[in-house]
C-alpha cells in the first residue's frame, strides 16, 4: 500500500508540503506511509479496505494488483461506535512499540523526508475540524493507483462508508484537496469548513449527512442542530 501511496500522491500539493524533502529521501517518504498504515491497523476504530484487480477486468495483467484502498475511522462513544472499537493486548503492545519507534525517529531525525512541525499542525487542524461532530465516520485516507483513476475505484471505496453511516444515522467527514473535491461532491459531500495551514488554503473539510438529517450539522463556524441531536440519535440506535 505504501508503494501505491507514493505513486498516487506524487503530485499532491498537501503531501508535498508535509514531505518537503521527499525527492531527496524517497525511501523515507515511502516509510512514512508504511508506518502510518501500521498504526492504523493496530488502532481501535479503524478499518482498511482494498480494491484489487481480478481476471475479467479490463486490462488485467495476469496477476492480481492492488489498485486502491481507503482508511476509515469510527469516532464516538455510542454503542454503534464501540462495536467498531474493540481492542486486544497484541494491538496495544504493537501500538506501544510503534510509538517508541516514532519517538526515537523524531528525536534523532530519522525520517528526513517529512516535516514534523507541519505534521503536528496538520494533525491539530484535522482534530479541530470536526469537534462539533463527535459521532461520525471519518474517511482519513483514499488512494487510487494513477493507472486506475477515473474508473470508479475511489467511488467504490467511498460507498462502503456511506452505507454504514446511513445505517448508523451518523455523518461522514473528510478533508479534501482541490483534486479530490469533485469526486466527493458527486457522492453527496458538502463543504463544512476551509483547511488553512500557514496562511495557505489547502481545500475543504467536507461532510456527508445521512438521508433525513441533511443540513443538521451546519458548518464548522456555525454548527447546526445535528450536533445537539447526536445523543438522541445514538440513544435511538442503541435502543435506550
Amino acid at each position: 500500500m505504501a508503494t501505491l501511496d507514493v505513486a498516487a500522491f506524487a503530485d499532491d500539493d498537501l503531501i508535498k508540503w508535509l514531505y518537503p524533502h521527499r525527492a531527496r529521501y524517497p525511501d523515507d517518504f515511502r516509510l512514512g506511509f508504511l508506518r502510518q498504515q501500521a498504526k492504523r491497523l493496530r488502532t481501535p476504530g479503524w478499518r482498511l479496505f482494498v480494491v484489487e484487480t481480478e481476471p475479467g477486468d479490463a486490462g488485467f495483467s495476469g496477476a492480481v494488483e492492488l489498485v486502491g484502498y481507503a482508511a476509515w475511522e469510527r469516532h464516538g462513544s455510542s454503542a454503534a461506535a464501540r462495536a467498531w472499537q474493540g481492542d486486544t493486548l497484541f494491538n496495544r503492545l504493537e501500538r506501544a512499540l510503534l510509538q517508541a519507534q516514532d519517538s526515537h525517529a523524531s528525536l534523532f531525525g530519522l525520517n528526513p523526508a517529512g516535516s514534523p512541525p507541519r505534521f503536528q499542525r496538520f494533525g491539530v487542524l484535522m482534530h479541530e475540524n470536526f469537534t462539533p461532530v463527535p459521532e461520525r465516520w471519518h474517511l482519513q485516507h483514499l488512494a487510487v493507483a494513477p493507472a486506475h483513476q477515473r474508473r470508479g475505484v475511489g467511488g467504490l471505496l467511498i460507498e462502503w462508508g456511506l452505507g454504514v453511516a446511513q445505517d448508523e444515522c451518523v455523518p461522514v467527514a473528510l478533508e479534501a484537496s482541490p483534486v479530490g473535491e469533485g469526486l466527493y461532491r458527486k457522492k453527496g459531500f458538502r463543504a463544512y469548513g476551509r483547511m488553512v495551514l500557514d496562511g495557505e488554503d489547502w481545500g475543504f473539510s467536507m461532510l456527508w449527512e445521512p438521508r433525513g438529517w441533511e443540513g443538521r450539522w451546519g458548518t464548522r463556524e456555525e454548527p447546526g442542530p445535528g450536533a445537539e441531536k447526536e445523543g438522541q440519535m445514538s440513544r435511538q440506535r442503541d435502543g435506550r
